[in-house]
């Protein structure tokens, strides 16, 4: 008969892999009280915090959703980056691939930016 004190949990069988720094987290930091079954994949289960009190940019204000595999990976959280041409309706083409994203978001603004040429060209 074997024990069960030795069983060991494969996450890469699991709906949710275990990739970059998932890998070094202890169980209990995802399964809070002891509950696995049930634990939420979506990043803000765990990471909701750090979505709320990010300043540069700031993630609320923005409208940024909150799944943050939008723009980071879980090799690095610094350094993120966003798609404009795979996660938008108005992909960077032309002299705007080379527009910083404030230049189109002023103040800071991300959701609901016009995408019609007079939202940013009107007194041209």
């Amino acid at each position: 008969m074997e024990s069960w004190q030795n069983a060991k949990f494969d996450h890469a069988l699991a709906r949710f892999p275990l990739t970059g720094a998932h890998v070094g987290v202890s169980c209990a930091q995802c399964h809070a009280n002891g509950r696995y079954t049930g634990t939420s994949a979506q990043c803000s289960s765990c990471h909701l915090g750090s979505f709320q009190k990010a300043t540069n940019p700031n993630h609320v204000t923005a409208g940024f959703p909150q799944d943050c595999a939008a723009c980071h990976t879980t090799a690095r959280w610094q350094g993120a980056a966003f798609d404009h041409n795979t996660r938008t309706k108005f992909p960077l083409t032309g002299a705007h691939a080379q527009t910083t994203c404030t230049q189109c978001h002023a103040g800071g603004t991300y959701s609901g930016t016009s995408s019609q040429c007079q939202g940013c060209h009107l007194d041209d």
